[in-house]
């Protein structure tokens, strides 16, 4: 079924946020590279948190804890600079991606059930959402610490699922990683892969439904 097609039909649709419906990568690697200065530390590449963002900031602090072989006695004050640092300003240069508001109007115009499920904390998704201008298109929205595991476990698909009062067969996860693939497999719902996100998801991974690049040609597909 061609992304569209899938876009139409599903009465639900739940959108990963990070990569997905915003480039949030230049506040998500200013805020660490301000926390790693404030320990002393040198900068790290945008590249190391594209890899590591998905799963959340204490993988992108560990990672860069790697990448430059800080002391293991840092790694606490790095991951609590680092979500100070970007919940004290988490949109400054983050935008959604263009044509995803006006996406976004024509699915709440339609009658689609709308959510968000991410691996940021949930205060931090509301607050990019808002932010962004997209926080009313999302009645519901859940978080890294709304449930007892994250993606790619399948518990916070089925958790947006049951608060929308909605099943696996009429709904579709919008993500652009391994982690949406998995967790919207999981929970048995069908997933459409932003692939001009972060993620890199191989062409043989079971679970992807379609794949698109712009959201501004999707919405024009649509007709």
């Amino acid at each position: 079924m061609t992304a569209d097609r899938l876009l139409r039909t599903c009465g639900t649709i739940v959108f990963d946020l990070d990569g997905t419906l915003v480039d949030t990568l230049p506040d998500l690697t200013r805020a660490l590279n301000d926390a790693l200065s404030e320990l002393g530390a040198p900068p790290v590449p945008a590249s190391l948190v594209r890899q590591s963002l998905h799963g959340g900031l204490e993988a992108s602090a560990a990672e860069a804890m790697r990448y430059l072989s800080l002391d293991p006695q840092v790694a606490a004050p790095l991951a609590l600079a680092y979500t100070r640092h970007y919940a004290g300003v988490p949109v400054r240069d983050s935008h959604p991606y263009p044509g995803v508001p006006q996406l976004l109007a024509r699915l709440a115009r339609d009658g689609t059930r709308l959510a968000v499920c991410t691996n940021k904390p949930l205060a931090q998704a509301e607050a990019v959402l808002a932010a962004t201008g997209l926080g009313d298109f999302f009645p519901v929205v859940v978080g890294a610490d709304c449930c007892a595991s994250r993606k790619p476990d399948p518990e916070p698909v089925r958790h947006v699922l049951a608060r929308l009062g909605s099943v696996p067969q009429d709904a579709l996860m919008v993500g652009d990683s391994l982690a949406d693939v998995r967790s919207a497999y999981g929970a048995g719902v069908a997933c459409l892969l932003h692939a001009a996100g972060y993620g890199e998801v191989p062409c043989t991974e079971p679970g992807v439904t379609g794949r698109f690049l712009s959201f501004r040609d999707l919405l024009a597909s649509m007709g």
